[in-house]
C-alpha cells in the first residue's frame, strides 16, 4: 500500500444453503430470525457483497472503511458499516487504531463474512455462529515483534458493540465496556493465538424484557418465579469468552482448530463450550477439506417448585424455550472442496452430517405447543462462488 495513496477492493459470495432436516433447519448464525427450510433453496443466508476503501494519508496514517450487504435487519449505513478506523504507526511495532475495527473474539473475527478468506463455504457455525457480533467500536493498541524465529504479536481492545439476536425487528443488546487482550506467536509452518474478552450487557432486548417483566404475575403457581426472572435478564450481567487457535502446515496439509468458552451472569449463556478441528489437503487449485466441530453446555430443565402446574404448562415451556436459546448440544462433520479459479476466484461445496443432542434443551413448536425436541442427525448443503474485485 506504500505506493498508493487510494485504494478501492470488494469482495463477495454467491451461495446456496439446504436442508433436509424437518425439525431444525439451519440459521448461518443467532443474528437472523429465520433459516433454510426442509429441502428449500436459500441463497440469503450464505450471500453477501462488501466494498474496502484504504486511504493513506501520510507514511504513518491510514484510514480504512468496509461496507458489507448481507441478510439482516438493519440496513442502514450503521448497519452495514463493519471497518471504520483510523490507524496511526507509532513506531514500526507499534499500531493504535481508532473508530470501528472487527471484533476480535475468534481467530476468523477479521474475515468471517469474506468467503475467499478461508476454505468452507460457511465458517463451523458451532463455533461462529452463536455469536453474531462483528464490530468494535473503541480502539486497539497493537505491538509486534520478533523473538528469534518467532513472530509475537499482541492486542489489546476496548470499548463498545451491539447485536441483533433471533427478532423480526431490530432489537439490538448493546454491550458496554467491552476489553480484551489477544496474545499470538507465529512462525513459518505454524501459528498459536490466544484471547481474553470480558464485556457488559446493558440491556435485554424488548421482546425477552417483556417476558421476563411478565414473569412475576404468576409467582402464586411459580413462588421463585422473581429470582428466576433475575436469572434469565441479561442486563447488567457479565459476559467472558476464552478462545484458544491453533494451525500447522507441512508438505500440502493444514491442520487446524480453536476452542471456545463462553459464560455470563445469564443464565442463557452459562458454561457453553464451542470448538473445531479441521484438516486440509490442497493439490495445485484444490483444497479437500475434512473438519468436526461441536457446541457442548448443560440443556436448562425447568426444577422450580410449581402450584398448580397446569394452570402456568405453557409458562414452563416458554422458560424452558428462552433459556435454551443459546445452550445447544450440537456436532457436525463436514466434508468440503474447494477450486481457486483464479486468483481471485474460488468456487466450494461443503456437505455437512449434523447431530443434535438437546438433553433437556432444545425445543420446537408443533401443532401450537412447544415441546422437547428429539435426537436428530440430519444433512445440510452448500455451494458458493466467493470472489474479490
Amino acid at each position: 500500500m506504500a505506493s498508493t495513496q487510494f485504494d478501492f477492493s470488494g469482495f463477495g459470495t454467491l451461495g446456496l444453503a439446504t436442508t433436509d432436516s424437518k425439525q431444525f433447519g439451519y440459521r448461518n448464525d443467532m443474528s437472523l430470525n429465520d433459516g433454510v427450510d426442509y429441502h428449500k433453496a436459500d441463497f440469503s443466508q450464505v450471500s453477501n457483497i462488501g466494498v474496502q476503501l484504504h486511504y493513506k494519508v501520510t507514511d504513518d496514517l491510514d484510514v480504512v472503511g468496509q461496507i458489507i450487504y448481507r441478510k439482516q435487519d438493519e440496513n442502514d449505513l450503521d448497519g452495514a458499516t463493519q471497518l471504520a478506523f483510523a490507524k496511526y504507526r507509532v513506531t514500526p511495532k507499534f499500531d493504535i487504531r481508532l473508530g470501528r475495527t472487527a471484533i476480535d473474539v475468534f481467530h476468523f473475527s477479521d474475515v468471517r463474512d469474506i468467503g475467499i478468506a478461508y476454505p468452507w463455504v460457511v465458517l463451523p457455525n458451532e463455533v461462529y455462529g452463536l455469536i453474531p457480533n462483528r464490530h468494535l467500536d473503541g480502539a486497539d493498541v497493537i505491538y509486534r515483534s520478533r523473538i528469534n524465529k518467532v513472530a509475537f504479536s499482541s492486542k489489546l481492545f476496548w470499548g463498545e458493540t451491539k447485536s441483533d439476536f433471533s427478532s423480526s425487528t431490530f432489537d439490538p443488546i448493546d454491550f458496554s465496556p467491552l476489553t480484551g487482550i489477544k496474545l499470538e506467536l507465529a512462525q513459518q509452518h505454524w501459528l498459536v493465538s490466544a484471547r481474553y474478552t470480558k464485556t457488559k450487557a446493558q440491556n435485554t432486548s424488548a421482546g425477552l424484557g417483556q417476558f421476563i417483566t411478565a414473569l412475576p404475575s404468576f409467582s402464586q403457581s411459580i413462588p421463585n418465579i422473581g429470582a428466576l426472572a433475575k436469572q434469565i435478564d441479561f442486563t447488567n450481567k457479565d459476559i467472558i469468552y476464552k478462545s484458544i487457535y491453533g494451525q500447522y502446515n507441512w508438505d500440502h496439509f493444514e491442520l487446524s482448530g480453536e476452542w471456545v468458552h463462553i459464560d455470563s451472569g445469564a443464565l442463557p449463556l452459562k458454561e457453553i463450550d464451542n470448538a473445531f478441528v479441521n484438516l486440509s489437503y490442497q493439490n495445485k487449485n484444490h483444497t479437500f477439506y475434512v473438519s468436526y466441530s461441536l457446541v457442548e453446555s448443560d440443556g436448562y430443565k425447568f426444577a422450580e417448585t410449581l402450584v398448580e402446574p397446569e394452570l402456568v404448562q405453557q409458562v414452563v415451556f416458554r422458560i424452558e424455550e428462552v433459556v435454551n436459546t443459546f445452550r445447544h448440544n450440537q456436532s457436525t462433520t463436514s466434508l468440503g472442496w474447494r477450486w481457486d479459479v483464479t486468483e481471485t476466484t474460488a468456487l466450494k461445496v461443503q456437505w455437512q452430517n449434523v447431530n443434535i443432542d438437546p438433553r433437556g434443551g432444545g425445543l420446537q413448536k408443533v401443532d401450537g405447543f412447544r415441546i422437547l425436541a428429539t435426537k436428530e442427525r440430519f444433512n445440510n448443503l452448500f455451494a458458493s462462488v466467493s470472489f474479490t474485485f
